[in-house]
Parts: structure tokens; C-alpha cells; sequence
């Protein structure tokens, strides 16, 4: 319940933020699809530290990019970012 304990899937994607932060230093979560008809990934949803919200946003990928066995096989993904400072 504590990862998935709201139905609004970008505060959903906030809480798992949160809770993954004491396991990993992230610092921003995207929750994305690959939409295999457009080529492309599409982000639905965002959080950081204080912020969260509902996105639709289309990010077109290169052939290369498709080509990555990664992509290929991935329906749903959650993208994690690093704050590295050097």
C-alpha cells in the first residue's frame, strides 16, 4: 500500500519517488510507455521532491533508438534521475 496506496498516478509515482530515495539517490521520476504506432515514448506522468503531475507528452525516438533491445521489448518503464554533483 505504501508504493501504490493512490489510484492519481502521479502521486503514486511521488510516494514511490519518496520511498526509493531511502534505498537509491534519485531525485525525479518519469513514468513512460513506448507507444510502438508513433515510435516514440510517452510520458505520463512526473514527480521530484515537491512536485508532481500528470504529463502527456510524446517524445519522438530515433531508428537507432528503436533498434535498442531495451526499447523493443519495453512497455512501461519508470525513469529515475540522478542529481550527481561533481
Amino acid at each position: 500500500m505504501r508504493i501504490c496506496g493512490n489510484l492519481e498516478i502521479e502521486e503514486a509515482l511521488h510516494t514511490l519517488l519518496h520511498y526509493l530515495q531511502e534505498f537509491v539517490p534519485a531525485a525525479k521520476a518519469f513514468l513512460q510507455y513506448y507507444q510502438v504506432d508513433c515510435h516514440a515514448m510517452r510520458t505520463i506522468a512526473y514527480a521530484d521532491e515537491t512536485e508532481f503531475s500528470k504529463l502527456d507528452l510524446l517524445t519522438p525516438l530515433s531508428k537507432t533508438a528503436r533498434e535498442w533491445p531495451c526499447i523493443q521489448f519495453q512497455k512501461i518503464r519508470i525513469l529515475l534521475i540522478y542529481d550527481i554533483v561533481l
